[in-house]
């Protein structure tokens, strides 16, 4: 036995009835003492018959994984108090050692001296934009990538507003850099960081030289807005299916658009399915050639679900037509490096519901069976700004209004409550630091809030000072911030959501009812067998084919509409997974609660920076736990969700997660309606109800605006209060003020956002009894009083025990023909013959040549040459006549030579018969004789072509001519290629993951079940070749010229159990003859390595083999895709790594690759 002292963490204290509620199994038997610590009293011993128990249960339903004890003690403790301390002293069934917490890792093992970091991040330079992905949207519409991996901002040397505006709204914003930028017309910019709100954002840009562009802000902007080296400007463009209609380019959703031709003009966009957007939403509107129907707008007004409302710049006349026009949400996140203090920051820019910004590491971790992955970092959850101004309106007592102007966009809303720290005052009396509520905004940087003053305020205190005056928001509705081990379907994190701190798990491991059709954009879901109305609520997200959607509309069992469209191919019958997440709020918190009751003694204060844990065991059933360093700095837990035993399968799909971050301007807070303000369950909602009764509630804010929507119509009203569960009607009930406008400010201005001011009724749907309606009436909370911002410094992601690496295949991809590949300057050859046929000519060469297809070559010394044998001179008209029928033509220059000096010379041909030529040479007479000589033209096979063809002694280029047979060339011709000093790079092998999976099969994008996380380890590469090349690995091109994608990546399998795909470039893929002309090129990306092959001499081939284990391994994108002509690779789809091959001879060479890799496909 062992006698053990538990200590009162987690111990619960009912005096009035005697209760206590242990955390862990005490048998009756084991119970020694209890001893009230606080009063100094023991109130149960058990050799004491009159301090004993009424009654003892022990409880392992509630807490499986600990269990509890209840007691009922026999002393009256009706005099003590529920915060009293207690001590229990027991006896367990063995002695044991047991470490504190913090040094057992999640799989109870003691924590190793070994651990294995599985990233490093450290971002003192930059974002690390090689590692981690960004990815913005709004109601899950994708929008901006930029096109570098590298992450490299534009180079800004100025960047100035001009002071105007059109229709007195816009600017225009005018940057000049130093150098060239890169951007192209329709290109797309995302501009942080500026000196004014009205500038920063995502804007179409156009592009005016090859280092200047403009774009058009969001309101007026005068002079230089460029902010030292903060400011920071990225280039890029639009996502695949992000057209809110659905679609690429070249195959956009259609809509419509009418104008009310005022100035400036009110227009109408008519979606011909639900888009799922709320008022506020800025939007963007692509270019199109003719038309003044383009640029960024802002909604104001939604009333309908497929409608939408915005001013635009200036007047637009109808009709407007749409044609290949594109709608694309237009998310203002943004992540930025902190280079004062060696952190990231991310915030979702704005106060726009439904907005996501997101960090996650390129890499998923790979979880090995027995062994623990602790995530850390240093996290802060809110966004903190430091005071330019901060002043009093009044001094005297009595309410007094606080203005605040921070040094960034603030992007706060009235409602919001902020934490005032620093502010000193010479006087005695100090009413600027708090925690206060902001009651109204004055521009993007300013704010204010109100302040009873208790006392008289010195008037030197007016204007106070203090070197560190910060202002936190602190609490608010309607965003979150989360950091932790997370997808968008799996994984743990910490959330803060303006009112509190969660642990959140999040899982999508449960299928749906019946089966989905879903056809490639389309937004509209069709079931076999579903109940989607009893399972789903609009806002929800699902998984179709490893791709997370959120359901925007709910028409019936059968019919859903989701965001964005349909991305992969058509399927007719496939499963849907729906995301669900678990969030334990701080108070229910199992080991520490955090409040300074625990332990750890540790108060959570959302306003500090936090250095987070989480750690976890998988295997399906392994253990979660959350945690802080706490005030002593050691690792504290404060919650454990423990999964074996507790649920019917795996806790989430894999092991394997990344590392993530995130603001979202949208918490899980949808509902239904269940009755109107009869409060009878399935009852409509009458235009004047001013109460309704939903399904769920779960934290909600207690008031604030709310969106209800049917398949008619879209109101926003207010509510004021929530009431208690109603059981007639099923639900909570709302108090309404209906058909409100909500106000919100957008770049420091405000807008009036409004719904339907239609006296509409909303039916509950038939799936509720009572119900009448067919679509599922959504209601969502839409009140946002905080753009959230937070910071995070470092990422540790260590796996307990370290890391140990498989035996596994290394696969390979291998050429199965060269590749001939042109060199720089001339190349020349010989030719000996010649034949012309159907308009073809065709020479050959003394020996092999080098020449290639699809490239200019001179052709020169291939002459026609007669043999003469009589001459004539009449009239000054020389006749010479040829042994054979000539070749001869009038008009060409002719030499004669070996006749005598008064015909041989160079002459231009005057006529001619088959077998004279005539030509004028001013002589003597000189009648018809014998003669002895030459005469020679050149053909027509001289001059400078396009070779269409070649062999190994062949040439052949188009000559528009009779056809001839073939002779001899003699003396000899030549055949000259001049290439410049520029050689053409060619590509050789594309290497990717493929899209999706299941089964241990690879595929394109959306042909199998699952999104394809694994890493893809480069292994080395092998060069067979002629003469010398630079060999590079591209990441990433920009374009992969000739290549139709995604469809070239079917072409070839890699085979062995692979999970990757391969495109062998120009058809090396298969054996044959060396490919002589080659067309495909690539251009952009990012050189990951680069190497020159050795060079055995002449003709001859060396191997050249380089060892590539250095190198970063290829993953997937957060959206994952399979690609397009305008994005191939990465973030539109999973990495391309592409293997670039330049001849550095002066010859064309043979090439041929071979690629070598492993893959952690688990």
């Amino acid at each position: 036995m062992a006698r053990k002292i538990l200590t009162p963490t987690g111990i619960e204290f009912a005096p009035l009835t005697g209760t206590l509620k242990l955390p862990i199994l005490i048998r009756r038997e084991k119970l020694l003492l209890i001893t009230n610590v606080t009063v100094n009293k023991i109130v149960y011993n058990f050799a004491d018959p009159s301090l004993g128990l009424y009654d003892h249960i022990l409880d392992t339903t509630t807490d499986q994984a600990r269990g509890s004890t209840t007691l009922v003690l026999q002393y009256n403790t009706a005099n003590m108090l529920s915060t009293d301390r207690f001590q229990i002293v027991y006896d367990d069934k063995s002695e044991s050692f047991e470490p504190a917490d913090y040094m057992i890792d999640a799989v109870g093992k003691l924590r190793t001296a070994n651990p294995k970091s599985l990233i490093d991040t450290d971002f003192e330079y930059g974002i690390q934009n090689s590692k981690w992905e960004t990815l913005t949207m709004i109601q899950n519409y994708p929008g901006f990538y930029g096109r570098s991996t590298g992450g490299n901002a534009i180079d800004l040397q100025l960047l100035s507003g001009d002071g105007t505006a059109t229709s007195s709204r816009f600017s225009k914003i005018s940057g000049v850099c130093n150098s060239p930028h890169g951007l192209s017309a329709g290109d797309v910019i995302s501009v942080q960081e500026t000196t004014t709100d009205n500038a920063d954002g995502t804007f179409l840009v156009t592009p005016t030289g090859s280092t200047t562009f403009e774009y058009t802000a969001k309101g007026i902007v005068s002079g230089s807005i460029l902010d030292g080296t903060l400011t920071s400007i990225y280039g890029g463009g639009i996502f695949d299916n992000a057209h809110i209609m659905g679609g690429i380019v070249g195959n956009l959703g259609a809509f419509s658009a009418v104008s009310d031709q005022a100035t400036p003009s009110r227009i109408t966009i008519v979606s011909p399915k639900p888009h799922g957007l709320l008022p506020g939403t800025p939007i963007l509107v692509t270019q199109k050639e003719g038309s003044t129907f383009y640029g960024s707008f802002f909604i104001d007004g939604v009333d309908t679900p497929n409608s939408m409302t915005f001013l635009a710049a200036g007047q637009i006349n109808n009709p407007i037509n749409t044609t290949s026009q594109g709608v694309y949400a237009k998310p203002e996140g943004y992540v930025n490096h902190r280079p004062h203090d060696g952190g990231v920051i991310l915030s979702t820019g704005n106060n726009v519901c439904g907005t996501q910004t997101m960090r996650q590491t390129r890499r998923y971790f790979r979880y090995q069976s027995g062994k623990s992955i602790q995530f850390s970092t240093g996290t802060k959850f809110t966004p903190t700004f430091q005071a330019e101004y901060i002043a009093s309106t009044g001094l005297v007592p009595g309410s007094q209004n606080i203005t605040v102007t921070t040094n960034a966009s603030h992007n706060l809303q009235p409602g919001a409550y902020v934490k005032i720290d620093g502010v000193e005052v010479s006087g005695t009396y100090n009413p600027f630091n708090g925690i206060h509520l902001v009651t109204a905004i004055i521009d993007a940087t300013t704010f204010r809030y109100n302040v009873n003053f208790t006392s008289t305020l010195s008037a030197i205190d007016q204007i106070p000072g203090g070197v560190n005056v910060f202002v936190t928001a602190y609490r608010w509705k309607g965003a979150s911030t989360r950091a932790g081990l997370y997808s968008e379907q799996d994984g743990f994190f910490f959330e803060y959501d303006g009112s509190g701190i969660f642990a959140c798990r999040q899982w999508a491991t449960n299928t749906l009812r019946g089966n989905v059709g879903v056809t490639q954009y389309s937004s509209t879901v069709t079931g076999d067998a579903t109940i989607f109305r009893k399972q789903l609520v609009s806002g929800d997200k699902i998984v179709i084919r490893g791709q997370t959607y959120r359901v925007i509309q709910i028409a019936s069992d059968s019919a859903m509409t989701i965001a964005p469209a349909y991305r992969g191919a058509s399927q007719p019958s496939v499963k849907v997974r729906k995301v669900q997440i678990i969030k334990v709020p701080q108070s229910e918190w199992n080991l520490d609660k955090f409040d300074g009751t625990g332990a750890s003694s540790h108060k959570f204060d959302p306003s500090k920076m936090q250095m987070t844990y989480i750690d976890y065991s998988w295997y399906g059933a392994g253990t979660i736990r959350y945690g802080f360093r706490g005030q002593s700095g050691k690792i504290t837990w404060c919650h454990e969700i423990s999964n074996n035993n507790n649920n019917y399968a795996a806790y989430q799909r894999s092991g394997n997660l990344p590392g993530r971050y995130e603001a979202i301007n949208e918490p899980t807070k949808f509902s239904k309606l269940v009755a109107g303000g009869t409060s009878v369950r399935g009852s409509n909602l009458l235009p004047n109800d001013t109460v309704m009764y939903i399904d769920n509630v779960d934290y909600w804010p207690a008031d604030g605006y709310i969106r209800i929507q049917d398949e008619n119509y879209v109101e926003i009203a207010r509510y004021t209060s929530i009431g208690a569960y109603n059981q007639t009607a099923k639900g909570y009930a709302m108090n309404l003020i209906r058909r409100q406008p909500y106000v919100t400010y957008y770049a420091g201005q405000a807008y009036s956002l409004n719904g339907t001011y239609v006296s509409a009724t909303f039916r509950p749907d038939a799936t509720i009894p009572g119900g009448s309606g067919s679509a599922q009436v959504s209601v969502q909370v839409i009140s946002q009083e905080c753009a959230p911002v937070m910071s995070h410094w470092g990422s540790s992601v260590i796996m307990d025990g370290g890391f140990d690496d498989d035996a596994s295949f290394i696969f390979t991809a291998g050429m199965q023909r060269y590749l001939q590949v042109g060199g720089s300057g001339s190349v020349s050859a010989t030719i000996v013959s010649r034949v012309r046929a159907s308009g073809v000519a065709t020479v050959t060469t003394s020996a092999p040549h080098s020449l290639l297809a699809g490239y200019n070559a001179t052709i020169s010394g291939i002459d026609d040459i007669s043999v003469i044998t009589y001459k004539q001179l009449t009239s000054n008209t020389a006749s010479l006549t040829t042994s054979v029928a000539h070749k001869h033509r009038t008009g060409q220059t002719v030499t004669i030579s070996g006749v005598d000096s008064v015909f041989n010379g160079t002459y231009t041909i005057t006529g001619t018969t088959s077998t004279t030529i005539l030509y004028t040479r001013a002589s003597t007479n000189i009648p018809f004789q014998a003669a002895v000589g030459s005469a020679l033209t050149s053909s027509f096979y001289n001059g400078t072509f396009l070779i269409s063809n070649v062999g190994t002694n062949t040439i052949m280029y188009a000559v528009a001519q009779v056809d001839e047979t073939s002779q001899s060339v003699s003396p000899n011709g030549a055949a000259v290629q001049t290439f410049g000093a520029t050689q053409q790079a060619r590509p050789l092998i594309s290497l990717r993951v493929a899209p999706s999976v299941d089964n241990g099969t690879g595929r394109n994008f959306g042909l199998r079940e699952l999104s394809n996380n694994m890493q893809l380890k480069l292994f080395n590469i092998n060069i067979l070749s002629q003469g010398q090349f630079l060999i590079e690995g591209i990441l990433n091109a920009q374009s992969l010229n000739g290549v139709a994608v995604p469809t070239a990546w079917a072409t070839s399998r890699v085979g062995s159990g692979s999970l990757a795909q391969i495109i062998y470039h120009d058809g090396t893929g298969t054996t044959g003859s060396p490919v002589l002309s080659p067309t495909n090129t690539l251009s952009g990306g990012d050189r990951v390595f680069a190497f020159y092959t050795d060079n055995a001499g002449g003709t001859n081939y060396s191997v050249t083999r380089v060892d590539l284990t250095k190198a970063r391994d290829l993953g997937n994108s957060i959206l994952n895709g399979d690609g397009s002509v305008a994005c191939p690779g990465f973030p539109n789809a999973p990495d391309i790594l592409t293997i670039l091959a330049t001849n550095l001879g002066s010859s064309a060479a043979n090439i041929s690759a071979t690629l070598s890799w492993t893959e952690a496909q688990a």
